[in-house]
């Protein structure tokens, strides 16, 4: 990172523990057989990307980018 007068300065991150969970099952016979049906979370815990200069009173950046809820069809012939 570069300051505004274009001199080197320090950015420390805050540790983060993303929690991202996902199953999925796939049918073995019958007329859904082939169907593969899939779920998957991100970032269940919600946790935040947090960034400061030298001191953690100095903020430099903070962005919460929210849990993400997915669902998945395959199908294979």
């Amino acid at each position: 990172m570069t300051t505004f007068a274009n001199e080197r300065g320090l950015r420390y991150v805050q540790d983060d523990m993303i929690v991202d969970a996902q199953v999925s099952y796939e049918f073995g016979g019958g007329a859904m057989k082939g169907l593969q049906v899939l779920l998957q979370a991100n970032n269940l815990t919600n946790e935040p990307y947090i960034a400061y200069s030298q001191i953690e009173d100095r903020l430099l950046d903070y962005q919460e980018y929210g849990s993400q809820y997915l669902i998945g069809l395959n199908y294979k012939f």
